[in-house]
């Protein structure tokens, strides 16, 4: 720092302020707003301001680089707030629910939240973002409780961008101008949000842009097509995706095909699979199966895939690949077809095809004839495609009515089984979930997590009764206090939360 003022501070100080004046800034050079703004302070005697000007160059001069003003854009002032903060215990059980304690119980907290009209409070948005920043599943309950502040406070730091723009489903004006400057993350974003408004345009920006996108990106906008395909969809996946040089790409598109009954693929699946199962048997009340003896080259092209190992052998498995992607109408009532195939040789190929259907098609008759009948090895995604009412339903019947060697099976089917849990559903799954702990304690670990479950999505009006009855069990039994401590706990908790977020 040769120029500048640091020379004239030099000079005053050999001869003195009385003889040099006040100092002053240079002209020009590295430092000199410095000085400026330490002369700019009239109270301050000359002396002083030669030495604090002095003492600010020097430090610069170490530092290796002039001092500058700094600059700062101003930030935009926050929108006015949209609707309350709730209350201060509500706000402090939020801090405690995200600092992890009890945890588990911050999804409903939120959402009760929102449905109050109520909003998180200032002071723990920052938290609450950082948290649904690492953890995906909270984010839209998330966006549905931060009100305008949170949104507004979300867009100054990049990590919270997920809750602002095309990451929280808000449509641009221009959503062609986006697709084209965006990330990948971004356009699958936009996908799915221009997809929810308008299906021919998010298909339309697929399109734009295919024959340049990478394989996975290809594969990603046709599984976002494919989460609510429609018909005016089919000669994109069946002409195009269908047809893909990358596998990834077919796969996708022969599973979305596949949930359109109309479409062109799923035609000739059903007569694959009408020529190896002949369903003309049901008058005999049974099923007869012919397994495929090869696998044809067409099979491969429509999504067949050739497995080297399966538990049921390769042509078992090509057979229910097949009758997986046919429409289920092909085979008539579903309770008459789900009995003749029970009764019949290879006839639970063709029940785990149906089952596989049902998922995919979203077919809720031919769901409760396989569960009534218990003839998939694997309930749980059969039962997601009925509503939560019928999952409860179901379930709660099927605990009633089971042995103690199924209980232990359908106990851990309550996963799937969403908030809220109706009462009848909170009895049966808890008592049966008591009973093999008294009867099993080696089986206690299969109870457990039921019991916390019940307390975790009972209801709001079964909590109390249902609280009640936990704390008589432990009292009347003192083999269940250890696995009725937490479920208690827990349902106690939630009715202090609930009784907070109303009277917030």
């Amino acid at each position: 720092m040769t120029g500048g003022p640091w020379p004239a501070l030099v000079k005053a100080a050999l001869l003195g302020t009385e003889r040099t004046g006040r100092p002053g800034p240079a002209a020009s050079g590295a430092g000199a707003l410095l000085v400026e703004a330490v002369a700019a302070d009239q109270d301050r005697p000359s002396e002083r301001v030669l030495l604090a000007a002095a003492a600010a160059l020097a430090t610069a001069r170490r530092a290796g680089r002039p001092a500058e003003r700094p600059r700062v854009d101003g930030v935009p002032p926050a929108p006015a707030i949209d609707r309350p903060e709730v209350g201060e215990e509500a706000s402090s059980t939020l801090g405690a629910l995200v600092a992890g304690t009890w945890r588990q119980l911050l999804p409903e907290w939120l959402e009760v939240c929102a449905l109050t009209g109520r909003r998180v409070p200032s002071v723990r948005l920052p938290a609450v973002l950082d948290l649904a920043t690492g953890d995906r599943a909270l984010r839209p309950l998330v966006l549905g409780a931060l009100g305008e502040r949170g949104r507004w406070l979300a867009g100054h730091r990049p990590e919270w961008r997920w809750a602002v723009g095309l990451a929280a489903g808000e449509v641009p004006d221009d959503p062609a101008s986006a697709w084209g400057e965006g990330t990948s993350a971004e356009r699958r974003a936009l996908l799915a949000a221009v997809r929810s408004v308008d299906p021919t345009l998010g298909r339309s920006l697929v399109e734009s842009t295919w024959r340049a996108d990478k394989a996975d990106e290809r594969a990603a906008f046709v599984d976002i097509l494919g989460s609510e395909v429609s018909m005016d969809d089919e000669p994109f996946l069946e002409e195009v995706a269908r047809l893909d040089r990358a596998r990834d790409v077919r796969r996708a598109a022969a599973a979305a095909l596949a949930r359109l009954p109309g479409s062109r693929l799923a035609g000739r699946m059903a007569d694959r699979a009408v020529a190896h199962v002949d369903a003309g048997g049901l008058l005999r009340r049974r099923l007869v199966v012919h397994l495929p003896q090869d696998l044809p080259e067409d099979w491969v092209a429509d999504g067949v895939e050739q497995a080297t190992r399966h538990p049921g052998g390769e042509r078992a498995w090509w057979l229910q690949q097949v009758v997986a992607a046919a429409p289920l109408g092909a085979w008539g009532p579903a309770a008459e077809a789900v009995a003749g195939a029970s009764r019949s040789e290879y006839g639970d190929v063709v029940l785990h095809g149906w089952a596989r259907a049902a998922a995919s098609q979203g077919r809720s008759d031919w769901a409760s004839a396989l569960l009534a009948a218990e003839a998939v090895d694997d309930p749980a995604p059969v039962l997601r495609v009925l509503d939560p009412r019928e999952r409860a339903a179901w379930l709660a019947r099927a605990l009633e009515a089971a042995p103690p060697a199924r209980v232990m099976l359908l106990l851990p089917l309550g996963v799937e089984v969403p908030r809220p849990w109706p009462s009848p559903l909170v009895q049966v799954a808890a008592g049966r979930a008591a009973a093999l702990v008294l009867a099993q304690p080696v089986r206690a670990h299969l109870a457990r997590p039921v019991l916390v479950l019940a307390a975790e999505r009972a209801d709001r009006s079964a909590l109390p009764g249902f609280t009640a009855q936990l704390a008589q069990a432990m009292r009347a039994d003192r083999r269940l206090e250890a696995e009725l401590r937490r479920p208690l706990a827990i349902a106690q908790l939630r009715q202090d939360l609930l009784a907070e977020l109303r009277d917030a």
